[in-house]
């Protein structure tokens, strides 16, 4: 990997001050250029607002000073929602190529809500879910996400677990606009899908809009770079606690989000019509349901001609066993 590469996420990057800057700066408004003016070049108070913009930026370039004094700035956020609600699922997994389908089923539910006024996170919900297509979890899925067999067994199924959550986050929606946000799109555009189709119930209206992170990192820093660890790393954060604990997933990517708002990274939403996913994967997930099962009748069947001929190998043990039994005296000469 070249240097540039390796470097691209440096929270103390030229570039990539530069880029968080200029990100605040055009999202600042003329009452916050000039607040900063006044402390870094009063005599361009005046001006116009983009010459404010480029005068502040100019200098953060050769002022390092006045570039951490900037990025430690307490800015106005602009976000069109009043609520972000944070998920990070954990899925059943196992250790197989990419290539073979399998039916994931949430087992953890973890969501955090940020407030935008206040910029932290106010509200956290959480939940252990039950699996029911493949209840025993695998070696390589406890030693990913933690979790222990003895956690999903004593948990809710996923139906119950998702009414949980709806009367939960209606605390936030009847109180504003209220967004989902996820690192990526496979906790709503796969493990959602695949887990309403599973539990034969129909996709939740509040996940039909969302905001992918990743996208909106990519776009607002100009970095290709988009693992978790990374995207905190260039915002001066380092992950805290145990990656692939969804809990501690969904903490993290709060802390990010607040940092990207702080930056004055915009956040659209996306819209996700589940229809084609779902069409895709009720196939997928009714194949693998019905070679489970000529699966489990052929074993069935093994398992019964197995039994038999031990039964019969039992019975010809015995025969021999009581033919050797015999008094040798009452045997024909």
């Amino acid at each position: 990997m070249s240097d540039s590469k390796a470097n691209e996420c440096d929270p103390d990057s030229t570039k990539f001050i530069k880029q968080r800057i200029l990100m605040r700066m055009t999202a600042a408004s003329n009452s916050e250029l000039q607040n900063i003016l006044q402390k870094l070049d009063n005599s361009y108070l005046l001006a116009g607002k983009s010459v404010m913009r480029q005068r502040i930026c100019d200098i953060c370039a050769t002022d390092s000073s006045a570039a951490e004094y900037v990025l430690k700035r307490h800015m106005e956020t602009r976000c069109s929602y009043n609520y972000i609600c944070v998920i990070d699922f954990e899925a059943t997994c196992i250790n197989c190529s990419s290539k073979t389908f399998y039916p994931h089923e949430i087992i953890e539910f973890p969501a955090a809500i940020i407030d935008i006024e206040k910029l932290e996170i106010v509200d956290f919900f959480h939940s252990f879910v039950r699996p029911v297509l493949n209840p025993k979890l695998s070696d390589f899925c406890k030693d990913l996400t933690g979790i222990s067999q003895e956690e999903v067994d004593s948990a809710e199924s996923f139906t119950s677990v998702l009414i949980s959550f709806s009367n939960w986050i209606k605390n936030y929606t009847v109180r504003g606009k209220t967004v989902i946000l996820t690192d990526g799109t496979c906790d709503i555009g796969k493990f959602l899908v695949l887990q309403c189709l599973i539990s034969q119930i129909d996709f939740p209206s509040w996940a039909v809009h969302h905001i992918d992170v990743k996208d909106i990192y990519r776009k607002a820093y100009k970095l290709e770079k988009s693992k978790l660890t990374d995207m905190l790393l260039s915002c001066g954060m380092d992950f805290e606690g145990r990656l692939h604990s969804g809990k501690d997933d969904t903490k993290n990517i709060a802390r990010l989000a607040i940092a990207m708002l702080k930056d004055g990274a915009k956040f659209p939403a996306k819209v996700f019509s589940p229809g084609a996913q779902m069409k895709l994967f009720r196939n997928k997930v009714n194949a693998y349901k019905r070679t489970r099962a000529e699966s489990s009748k052929t074993s069935k069947k093994s398992d019964k001609r197995k039994s038999a001929s031990q039964a019969k190998a039992s019975q010809v043990e015995s025969c021999n066993s009581a033919s050797m039994d015999i008094d040798p005296d009452l045997k024909e000469t």
